[in-house]
């Protein structure tokens, strides 16, 4: 045993304590009652065992977690529930990035990704009506996330879907720092096949997915960057030769079908389509919202002119909608029996809630002192009592559903609308303020079941 440092200094024989270990204090250091670098070694020795024991248990519970992944991904009938339950209840709504053909395909013959899949089945996880399937969601979206970052390199279609859908899940736990995180990255891949790849190497299918997923990145783009207060990223890009087609053409289109022109126009446009148009429609409405919240030097006058223009556009978007996709009740049961329903129902909740974002600021008693003032604020609480109407018709109708996060964030903006009514309204105005308010509630009681991020919004203290 060589002599430990304090014995050393006093150039003292160092002797080992007797009956105690070769790491312990030495025969001189104990009996003076001093600190013994033997002694002190071992304490190191024993801390950095103990450090390495947590990394031993997270590898094992990393193997246990691979190993009930695994055995999820064995499980055809649980897969299988799972992804019907996303593509019945969530796809189509806030996003369109899957041929449904195809895709059942590519994963009975095993061709899809681990992370896709997973990603795919944890999202249906948070609106399955099983509760042995519900509880898998954090085991899924764990691993999803985890394989994905192993594979961001590898710049294709499949990583770009499986980044939009791990960002939603994101959202549906409040992680707006990761969601914003994989959204990005879903648009830099994008970003990175549109400058390399040809329009020849596509077939129809894969076509319409590429612009069906570039509406889908700049309607995040929009949301997510507004959310974080960060410049949007995909404003001045080029957008897409066409707008996406009918859906039940995609939906019946064959995976090998050739692509024939591939800039020729869109003769049938889909509901994706007008989605598409909205949301340009959408984006100047946040950055008014956003100068005029900021004082960017707007006038009241020149706040109202351009909530002036933008309310015409809006009206032009709702009045040149082809009759079959106005929104009527006759168009609502129509679209649910086409399996339509969930989309239709979600382009019209968008309306209402962008509408309801432009006129929000003139409800303030003290801003609406002109008629053009009143009448925004007239037009703000008409649409919220529309949305309230619409989102309480859609959970009626079998397969108008609408479940997914968004639509308890703009229930709640719907719902603060109603309630500085049933404060500060007409008599008149109560009775159905009141009941649109109910019926707000009850769809946001429904949404909570399923999405974490819900109750957050709902106890979020007002300032």
């Amino acid at each position: 045993m060589k002599s430990c440092q304090q014995c050393r200094d006093t150039k003292r024989k160092c002797l080992p304590s007797k009956g105690s270990e070769s790491s312990s204090s030495c025969n001189r250091c104990l009996r003076l009652h001093l600190e013994c670098s033997h002694s002190q070694a071992r304490r190191l020795v024993r801390t950095r065992l103990e450090a390495r024991q947590p990394v031993a248990w997270t590898s094992a519970e990393s193997q246990t977690r691979s190993t009930r992944v695994e055995a999820f991904l064995s499980d055809d009938v649980s897969v299988g529930l799972l992804i019907h339950e996303y593509l019945s209840k969530i796809h189509g709504r806030p996003h369109s990035i899957f041929h449904a053909a195809t895709l059942w395909k590519d994963i009975r013959d095993r061709r899809a990704s681990k992370a896709l899949v997973l990603a795919i089945c944890a999202m249906g996880a948070h609106v399955a009506t099983q509760p042995a399937l519900r509880s898998l969601e954090p085991l899924l979206t764990a691993e999803s996330k985890r394989l994905l970052q192993i594979d961001l390199e590898r710049v294709c279609l499949e990583n770009i879907q499986t980044c939009i859908l791990v960002a939603n899940l994101c959202v549906a736990h409040a992680n707006p720092s990761s969601e914003f995180l994989f959204f990005r990255t879903a648009i830099a891949m994008m970003q990175l096949m549109e400058s390399r790849t040809t329009q020849a190497n596509d077939n129809a299918v894969s076509h319409e997915l590429r612009i069906r997923i570039w509406w889908a990145l700049f309607a995040a783009d929009s949301w997510c960057s507004s959310s974080l207060g960060f410049p949007r990223h995909m404003k001045d890009w080029p957008r897409p030769a066409r707008l996406p087609i009918d859906e039940r053409l995609f939906a019946d289109m064959n995976p090998d079908e050739p692509l024939n022109d591939p800039k020729g126009p869109c003769e049938s446009p889909g509901l994706w389509a007008h989605m598409a148009t909205l949301i340009e429609v959408f984006s100047p409405i946040q950055e008014l919202n956003w100068r005029a919240a900021n004082n960017e030097g707007l006038q009241l006058d020149q706040i109202e002119q351009d909530t002036d223009y933008l309310a015409q556009l809006l009206d032009h978007w709702q009045m040149t909608l082809p009759p079959d996709v106005q929104l009527t009740e006759s168009n609502l049961i129509a679209h649910s029996k086409r399996g339509t329903g969930g989309i239709f129902m979600g382009l019209h909740l968008g309306f209402h809630h962008y509408a309801v974002l432009l006129f929000y600021q003139y409800l303030d008693t003290q801003s609406t002192f002109s008629t053009r003032a009143r009448r925004f604020a007239a037009r703000c609480k008409h649409h919220a009592l529309s949305y309230s109407t619409w989102l309480a018709r859609g959970r009626e109708q079998p397969g108008c559903e609408a479940v997914y996060p968004t639509v308890a964030h703009m229930a709640i903006v719907s719902s603060s609308v109603l309630l500085h009514t049933l404060l500060f309204g007409e008599e008149d105005e109560l009775p159905q303020s009141r009941h649109c308010l109910g019926a707000n509630f009850e769809a946001l009681l429904e949404l909570e079941e399923y999405w974490p991020i819900v109750r957050t919004m709902v106890n979020r203290p007002l300032r």
